[in-house]
């Protein structure tokens, strides 16, 4: 018997020609077919009434249960909705009905990666890479999805095969170039760039982009030679003269790039808001350098507004986490024995702007180890033990922790096991009990620095991936307590493989303090590299963070005594707490 063309499991005369009424929603006494009445719900979510289209489905079910058609329509309206994780579960249901039809296998990739559901998402577009590759649909959401999960290595393949596929298109060769940009590899991206100017001479957007990779390579006088014939051309935007702005301050040229500055005020009318905080945050850093601390602040709270603040559930989820986390016993959970080895595995913990950016870059000049940056590994796994993919270690059920027992940081997936590993995902620190639990020998490094330095750094940083919590010294402040909280609570302070180094330390001695060092010699199992000048060796970084720029230089002091400057400008209440965690840490107290 003929399958109905919907992809039902039915014939045609049992599903998609068999009439219905059509009064609810036409209001007219007419029967139509269910494959009319289909169209018309299609239209009417197109159209946003969702109320209607909804109504059809539901006479549509009396008929037929489990119609694909109406499924896929509930599917589409609880993604409007925002519901993720219920649309990705319909998609599903359409997609194995349907045998994978590329269409439903985009929907449900999309859906799963809506819903956050990052191991599915993934283990779909490599059990289907052929589908995803050849149609363009598939391509972008491929490149969508390795892009945010910041593979950038399986983003560049799926773009080269969309540059092969619309060779015409700018934006995918900006694409490629980007990406291989996020993941340190400025060579292969002024590749691409140079490749794509041959093909399109004088294109503005390839041009700023090379500029602004030179720049990143503090190859500051070729970037702005490239910025000023690119504006010179007539090519005047926002963003072109907030570069040179920045160049020419970094070239100590502070004339030209007060001009420059004024120059992209006057065009920002036309920009989007992300250039317009580039602009204040030129603007501030331009009044940094110069000393009028009061205009640095203004316009780092200028900068902040419009942008998501942390709410008052923000504060009780928290709260909550402080107080499960001081409760948590592990009594009936089985726990690895120790032992005497060393471990591969360092991990660098914090809070944003500690300087761990700086000590990653030291241990990887030093040590042969490779850098994972901001890694995701550790909630990685947490994740793939856990019903409700928000959950952390500490409502682990017991069977879950025991499970985790079974699992192990040498698994190639989460490290590469050739070398040793530093993974600096700074909120690790909110997980030691859980990191001691995987490698028992884990190494762990504590980076503090001036809480009063972290508060205001974190301040004045415009931050790509933005946070609530960092729209405020308020709010910035009172994380800063609930990290240290959770510390307390978790942390053994007799744990023998676990330092804290103090930012000021490392800056002080240009390198890595003499007591990080013995201890790094004997619990990492990382094995040293010849000496030398430390930005004469090629560093091992996958990823690149808020702080790179800033290390690729040489190292200086200079910010450890300016926010002395801005204490006045604090709220009291805020002085206070900074007050205290300067005590408590061993730092003068400031404030």
């Amino acid at each position: 018997m003929p399958r109905c063309q919907c992809g039902n499991n039915k014939t045609p005369s049992s599903c998609c020609l068999i009439k219905i009424s059509s009064k609810p929603w036409t209001g007219l006494p007419k029967k139509v077919l269910i494959k009319q009445a289909l169209s018309d719900a299609q239209s009417l979510a197109q159209q946003g009434n969702w109320r209607l289209c909804l109504d059809i489905c539901e006479h549509v079910e009396r008929k037929v249960k489990d119609h694909p058609q109406t499924i896929y329509l509930r599917a589409l309206h609880a993604a409007s909705l925002g519901h993720a994780a219920k649309s990705a579960v319909l998609f599903k249901s359409i997609y194995d009905s349907q045998n994978g039809k590329l269409p439903y296998l985009l929907n449900y990739a999309n859906a799963l990666y809506q819903s956050g559901n990052r191991a599915d998402v993934l283990t779909l577009i490599e059990a289907n890479e052929k589908a995803f590759s050849s149609d363009l649909r598939g391509l972008k959401l491929a490149v969508d999805i390795y892009t945010y999960l910041n593979q950038n290595k399986c983003a560049a393949k799926y773009i080269r095969t969309l540059i092969k596929k619309q060779p015409d298109e700018v934006v995918h060769r900006l694409a490629l170039a980007n990406t291989y940009h996020r993941s340190l590899d400025d060579e292969a991206a002024l590749a691409v760039l140079d490749d794509a100017l041959r093909k399109f001479p004088n294109h503005p957007e390839l041009l700023f982009t090379k500029a602004s990779i030179l720049e990143i390579q503090n190859t500051d006088q070729q970037a702005l030679d490239l910025v000023i014939d690119i504006l010179e051309q007539g090519n005047h935007s926002a963003h072109g003269y907030i570069l040179a702005a920045k160049l020419s301050r970094k070239l100590n040229r502070m004339s030209e790039a007060y001009q420059y500055l004024d120059k992209a005020k006057q065009e920002l009318s036309n920009s989007n808001q992300d250039t317009q905080r580039a602009y204040l945050g030129e603007r501030l850093a331009q009044a940094r350098l110069s000393g009028n601390y009061k205009l640095a602040y203004e316009t780092a709270v200028a900068q902040k507004q419009g942008r998501k603040k942390s709410t008052d559930r923000d504060w009780q989820i928290l709260e909550k986490h402080r107080a499960c986390v001081s409760q948590f016993v592990p009594s009936t959970r089985v726990v690895k024995e120790e032992s005497d080895s060393s471990s591969p595995h360092l991990f660098i913990v914090g809070f944003p702007r500690c300087g761990s950016t700086l000590l990653e870059r030291l241990l990887c000049s030093n040590f042969v180890a490779s850098s994972y940056g901001e890694s995701d590994v550790i909630p990685r796994v947490i994740s793939s033990l856990t019903v409700n993919k928000t959950d952390e270690w500490w409502s682990l059920a017991d069977d879950a922790w025991n499970c985790a027992n079974q699992k192990t940081l040498s698994d190639p997936t989460y490290y590469d096991q050739s070398t040793a590993s530093v993974d600096k995902n700074l909120f690790n620190g909110l997980r030691i009990p859980f990191i001691r639990h995987l490698d028992t020998n884990a190494v762990v490094i504590r980076c503090l620095r001036d809480p009063l330095s972290i508060v205001m750094s974190n301040f004045f940083a415009n931050y790509m991936q933005y946070e609530p919590w960092q729209y405020s010294v308020e709010s910035i402040t009172k994380f800063l307590f609930h990290v240290d909280t959770v510390w307390d609570a978790t942390v053994n302070p007799c744990d023998e493989r676990i330092v804290t180094v103090k930012y000021e330390e490392v800056t002080q001695r240009n390198g890595i303090p003499s007591t990080l060092d013995v201890f790094l010699g004997k619990y990492w199992g990382a094995q040293r590299v010849e000496r030398g000048v430390i930005k004469q060796r090629a560093l091992a970084f996958s990823t690149r963070t808020a702080s790179y720029e800033q290390v690729t230089k040489n190292i200086t002091t200079t910010a450890n005594d300016e926010y002395k400057h801005y204490i006045s400008m604090i709220p009291p209440s805020v002085k206070i707490k900074i007050a205290e965690l300067q005590e408590k840490w061993g730092y003068e107290l400031a404030v």
